[in-house]
């Protein structure tokens, strides 16, 4: 042959080819074939033979030849896979495979070719390309299925599966590969290899997507969907997903849920397993149950320990292990947390020990801290990383230092029962433990001694306890199957208990943002519950196949880890699958179908717990809300929900659709005040049982409403739909409460709300005198708001003008008291958490006492720095109070002590006056200057000698609680005090006992009181969130309660002319109230000569 190829320049062109042929015109494709097998890299007889190939005679003389297949797979190796030469060979291969299997789809001769020709791609462009390939291979994919058992089962599975991955990259919907799926999907071998496939899933997911705008013949649409959902729901469990699939999926969901019982249900189990679960595949390699978890301060690495004794390091990006591992504890690992630095690893054992590993460095312990008697349940490491608190079985709490692995705290004593969890304050200066004695103490990290409980309220053992983040709060988690928030100060739950679970919570976890607490449970799950309304919002998340033992939350806040006796850990998305958008909801495309696939799903099943939780999830998105609120019939739709919820019993959260319903309806009388449908769907809300308690707790429902009555009087004529529909407004307004409508109107307003009931129908007349009973003692100024954090003190200045606020945020704010408006700039310098302020009688001066040792001075229209500070206190100062001429302070401390100052020099004058046995909450002058009342914890009222610091009574005992508030009768002769008892107790300084009977009437802890200046008036502020006016000789209330703050009401103040009350709360508000009037009395045959007076309104 080389004979032929002597004189020509080969270049590989067709001149060359042609003219060897012309030379030996009996050259065939099968000599030239075996030449090739004995030389597969001589470029001449490939042109050659690829010459003969598109000769009909040249492939039907290979066709014949049994081993040309292989001989040609040899020939395709030894060339470049995209190089010229081979373009027709990979076609001749593919035309051979395809026809071989036309007639027999089990050739394993085929099959073994096919298995090697994927691998090219040269071949896998001529199998897409080649006219009815992908048909072929379907067709001879089903066929395989009905015949038995193949020693290259696999091969077809695969080759089709990237064909049609292919396609579908570049063309989301044709019809040929989705078939191929099908086919797929429907044999053994297939959905196996779906299964073992990572990049499946995100073309299908395009396929949906594509499916609005590709086809647009519903009933294919839905063919489609049901065949794409069925496959992901199919393989969901066996790969991951790498990017949101949220838009596919709602985009769909629609279509879906407008089908069958069957449609309906697939969508449920689509949105269950790719939204509202895991991020990636469980963590697995502990051979016993995973008892503990801990994220690293970066949240790029996760500890581990397990009853095998073994503590390990994940990667939490790709779930792999880290190594080296570490090893030596001796039995069950029970605890582990990173240090803040992340440098130090620590955990605790059921040998006893607690041992520190450097997590890059090496499998041995660097430290080992023995003292602890039995199994150490629980470790926390101060914020600055010095210290190790632990807590054991054996009944005790110890703080450990790092450095040394020395006791340097404890044992701390006084739980009953093994010490199961143990956390750290964010600011490191307390400990707090969670017992089997079903208590939670707080303790000072210093010094050991117990400041706050024990804290009571579960009904079995204390699983876990853990701080928010400013330290305010701490939950618990029991096996009583709640959790609680706790007030960690006072030891007060401040929300109901968070219940849902079925079995006993094992673990609790607040969110870097304190917003959000995770629980694990032993009924497998794991829930996110909102910290201020107590209600889950996200959840149960499902997965374990046994208990839970620890939940924690990366430092991002975005992805909960938890660990189960199933020997795994998982890592689920805590935001919900939501894209990023901004602050006005750009960037969110989900919302518009989420919300309606919600809307259809819930109007089938009111109480799906998938479609609830994707309610909650578009509430609380800007992009979200907007979807609902243009969502067509949305307000006929969620009525319709709401009316079928309220025959369902045990819903997570019965307050979801009417909280959005009526937020949906105040938004379109923003725009239509006098929007009929609106009017009617409140109507239809309040007469639902969670509907009316919704309608109560809006604040903004009665602003609205107030609003909607005054464009109705202007915009309708008619006087009967005028009165019908005011009737519906009253009426609501009636069932809402004070809430914020009284502070916003004059007397002559509120008079026309009601003006045209009062010629109605008794019903109407009856609904007017109600609404002016409620309304008539009235805010006198809307809400005073500046402050970030709760207001512990206000106070008047002498001539009235001014109102001062104290809080927590560790500013102290000076208002105008007519107006509300703000007279200076915050005071930001006070550095401390205020407790209580006072102004001096000339209103020039403001002392400041806080968390921490030292009184603050304040000239307050200076402002440049304190004028002085009194030191003296050891522990922080919780009230003070100027005398009457100016001239001295008087400070009640933590410390158990009194002192009273000279303003002039700032020292103590008299004191330190030790008498108290527990922390002094409240101190207070007679009017005359002569003496000075206290009031503690120790549940006693005393008495001084303002001057000499000596008792003039005994002590005034009678108070089964704290007391927490003391204030002078205007003749210095009597006392009155406020307690945690929930009373009010007016007592006689000469006798040293109460003059009257106790006044009841708040349902929680008085937390202030002060008297009128002309002494025949108490008002009193409690944890009930009202205000109460009391006369001081009837020894009875006068007035409903005041209503408005949305928290403990902590401080009350009366102005010097006794017109009005100043209040603060924990709500960060403080709330100004006119109570010139007391209840009003009707002559309802007198309605057309109502003045302003009468209705009893006195806006100042």
């Amino acid at each position: 042959m080389a004979r032929l190829y002597e004189g020509l320049s080969w270049d590989a062109g067709r001149d060359c080819v042609e003219s060897v042929i012309e030379k030996d015109p009996y050259t065939s494709a099968v000599s030239v074939l075996y030449r090739l097998e004995k030389s597969p890299g001589d470029y001449r007889d490939l042109d050659v033979l690829t010459y003969l190939l598109n000769t009909e005679s040249g492939r039907r003389s290979l066709q014949e030849v049994p081993n040309a297949a292989h001989i040609l797979l040899q020939v395709l190796r030894a060339q470049s896979d995209d190089g010229v030469r081979t373009d027709d060979i990979p076609g001749f291969l593919v035309e051979s495979v395809l026809s071989d299997l036309r007639q027999d789809a089990c050739s394993q001769a085929s099959l073994a070719v096919l298995g090697t020709l994927q691998q090219t791609g040269s071949v896998r462009r001529s199998l897409r390309n080649f006219p009815g390939a992908i048909e072929v291979l379907s067709a001879a994919l089903r066929r395989q299925s009905e015949g038995t058992a193949l020693e290259n089962a696999n091969v077809l599975p695969a080759v089709v599966i990237t064909l049609t991955m292919d396609a579908l990259k570049d063309e989301p919907y044709n019809l040929r590969y989705l078939d191929a799926l099908m086919a797929l999907h429907s044999t053994k071998h297939g959905l196996n290899a779906l299964r073992a496939r990572s990049d499946v899933i995100e073309p299908l997911f395009s396929v949906m997507l594509s499916l609005r705008q590709d086809v647009h013949d519903e009933a294919e649409r839905l063919k489609v969907i049901r065949a794409l959902v069925s496959i992901l729901n199919d393989i969901a469990a066996f790969t991951t997903v790498n990017r949101q699939p949220a838009p596919s999926i709602y985009a769909v969901m629609p279509i879906l849920l407008k089908g069958c019982e069957e449609d309906s249900a697939a969508a449920q189990l689509l949105m269950k397993q790719f939204i509202s679960d895991m991020v990636m595949k469980p963590l697995e390699g502990h051979t016993g149950p995973v008892i503990c978890i801990a994220f690293s301060r970066d949240g790029k690495c996760l500890a581990s320990g397990s009853s095998d004794k073994t503590l390990r390091l994940w990667n939490t990006e790709t779930g792999t292990l880290v190594s080296p591992q570490p090893v030596g504890h001796e039995d069950h690992v029970y605890c582990v947390a990173f240090s803040p630095t992340g440098r130090c690893v620590a955990s605790g054992s059921k040998d006893h020990t607690i041992r520190l590993w450097d997590p890059e460095t090496g499998p041995t312990p660097t430290t080992t801290f023995r003292g602890h008697s039995d199994t150490i349940f629980s470790i926390s490491f101060s914020p600055d990383g010095r210290r190790l608190a632990s807590a054991s079985g054996d009944c005790t709490l110890r703080a450990w230092d790092v450095i040394t692995g020395l006791t340097v705290v404890g044992p701390l004593e006084g739980h009953e029962a093994t010490v199961e969890s143990v956390s750290f304050s964010p600011d490191g200066h307390q400990i707090v433990s969670g017992s089997w004695d079903k208590t939670i103490r707080i303790w000072n990290a210093d010094t050991g001694e117990m400041l706050v409980g024990p804290m009571q309220g579960h009904k079995e053992s204390v699983f876990s306890v853990a701080f928010n983040p400013d330290g305010r709060l701490v939950a618990s988690g029991s096996e009583d199957k709640t959790i609680r928030i706790w007030d960690a100060e006072t030891g007060r739950q401040v929300v109901d208990p968070l219940r849902g679970h079925k079995s006993w919570v094992r673990s609790v976890a607040f969110s870097p943002d304190g917003n959000f607490v995770a629980s694990g449970s032993d009924d497998k799950t794991v829930r996110l519950w909102d910290v201020s309304t107590g209600e889950m919002i996200a959840g149960p998340f499902e997965g374990h196949t046994d208990q839970l033992r620890s939940v924690v939350i990366s430092p991002d806040g975005k992805r909960v880890a938890s660990c189960s006796i199933d020997k795994t850990i998982r890592l689920w998305d805590a935001t919900g699958h939501w894209p990023h958008e901004d602050a006005e909801g750009n960037g969110n495309m989900v919302s518009p179908y989420l919300a309606h696939a919600a809307l259809v799903g819930l109007s089938k099943d009111a109480a799906n717990r998938v479609y609830l939780n994707t309610m909650k999830r578009l509430e609380s998105t800007v992009s979200g809300r907007r979807a609902l609120r243009q969502a067509p019939d949305i307000v006929p739709m969620l009525l319709s929900i709401l009316q079928t919820q309220s025959q369902v019993a045990g819903l997570d959260d019965m307050k979801l659709i009417p909280n959005i319903l009526v937020s949906v309806i105040l938004d379109r009388f923003r725009k239509d005040p006098c929007n009929e449908e609106c009017i009617q769907a409140l109507a239809s809300i309040q007469g639902t049982a969670h509907g009316h308690i919704v309608l109560r707790e809006r604040h903004d429902v009665s602003r609205m409403l107030s609003v909607v009555i005054q464009s109705l009087k202007s915009r309708i004529s008619d006087k009967s739909d005028w009165l019908r529909t005011t009737r519906i407004a009253v009426d609501i307004l009636n069932c809402t409460g004070f809430q914020a409508l009284a502070g916003r109107h004059t007397g002559a307003e509120i008079r026309s709300f009601v003006h045209i009931l009062l010629k109605g129908s008794e019903d109407d007349r009856a609904a007017a005198r109600q609404f002016i009973e409620k309304f008539g003692s009235a805010l006198a100024l809307r809400p005073l708001e500046g402050h970030t954090d709760r207001v512990n003190s206000v106070v008047f200045s002498g001539d009235g003008t001014r109102i001062a606020s104290g809080s927590y945020d560790k500013t102290l704010h000076i208002w105008d008291a007519a107006t509300g408006t703000p007279v200076s700039v915050p005071f930001a310098r006070c550095k401390i958490c205020i407790y209580s302020i006072a102004f001096s009688p000339s209103g020039q001066l403001i002392v400041v006492c806080g968390k921490d040792n030292v009184i603050q001075l304040w000239d307050w229209e200076k402002e440049e720095a304190p004028r002085e500070r009194f030191r003296g206190h050891t522990a922080s100062v919780f009230c003070v109070a100027f005398s009457p001429d100016g001239k001295r302070v008087a400070s009640g401390s933590a410390d158990l002590t009194i002192r009273i100052w000279d303003v002039d020099t700032g020292q103590t004058v008299v004191g330190p006056i030790e008498a108290h046995t527990a922390v002094i909450e409240s101190i207070a002058f007679s009017p005359d200057g002569c003496f000075l009342a206290s009031g503690s914890r120790d549940k006693t009222i005393r008495v001084w000698n303002a001057h000499t610091g000596q008792p003039v009574a005994a002590p005034l005992e009678g108070h089964t609680e704290s007391v927490f508030s003391v204030a002078f009768s205007l003749g210095s002769d009597r006392v009155i005090s406020g307690s945690r008892d929930k009373t009010i107790r007016i007592w006689s300084v000469a006798t040293a006992r109460s003059v009257a009977s106790p006044l009841k009437g708040h349902t929680d802890w008085v937390r202030c009181v002060a008297i009128a200046p002309n002494g025949k008036h108490i008002v009193s502020g409690s944890d009930d969130k009202t205000i109460r006016l009391w006369d001081v000789e009837a020894g009875a209330e006068i007035a409903q309660p005041f209503e408005g703050h949305t928290a403990s009401v902590r401080s009350v103040a009366f102005s010097p002319d006794g017109r009005r009350v100043v209040s603060g709360s924990v709500d960060n508000t403080v709330r100004v109230w006119d109570v010139t009037r007391e209840w009003i009395k009707w002559d309802a045959d007198s309605e057309d000569e109502l003045s302003e007076n009468e209705v009893g309104l006195s806006v100042h």
